[in-house]
């Protein structure tokens, strides 16, 4: 029963992440935010979905400090791993970018 509702929140939570790429790319902003944020609600460990939300405050130009934030919080739940790719690799690289390198 424990690993069925594991499940079930874990394809809640990926399909509010999907939600919110795809409002954005719509350039529907709000939504997008929305989306990110139930996910999030849904999963609070969700790196994805903060890493997302980093990307979409990171482009809006104005919400530098929201960003840092985001990508922030993927560096707190990830692992380094031995692929460049992961997020707490792209986060980190988003975090150097932005001049947010200092990790709290």
């Amino acid at each position: 029963e424990n690993a069925i509702r594991h499940s079930r929140s874990d394809i809640i939570t990926s399909s509010y992440d999907r939600i919110g790429v795809a409002q954005y790319e719509l350039k529907k902003t709000n939504a997008a935010l929305a989306a990110f944020r139930r996910s999030i609600e849904e999963n609070p460990r969700n790196s994805r979905a903060y890493y997302d939300m980093g990307v979409l405050y990171e482009n809006l130009g104005d919400d530098r400090t929201k960003a840092l934030e985001c990508y922030r919080k993927v560096v707190s739940i990830e692992k380094p791993s031995d692929a460049e790719t992961s997020l707490y690799y792209k986060a980190r690289e988003r975090l150097r970018f932005l001049g947010g390198t200092k990790l709290e």
